[in-house]
C-alpha cells in the first residue's frame, strides 16, 4: 500500500511557490492516472483509488 500526501496552503499568495509543491506533485500524478478527488469531512480531497 502506498499513501501520497500533498499538503498545500490555501490562498492566491502561495499559488506556484514552494509551499504547495507537494499539493502540485498530487494532482499532476492524479491527472496523470486520471484519478479524481473526493471531498472528505473537513478541508482536505482523497482520491478513491480502489
Amino acid at each position: 500500500m502506498f499513501v501520497f500526501v500533498g499538503l498545500g496552503n490555501p490562498g492566491k499568495i502561495y499559488d506556484e511557490t514552494r509551499h504547495n509543491v507537494g499539493k502540485e506533485i498530487v494532482l499532476e500524478f492524479a491527472k496523470k492516472e486520471k484519478l479524481h478527488f473526493k471531498s472528505g469531512k473537513g478541508h482536505f480531497f482523497f482520491l478513491n483509488v480502489l
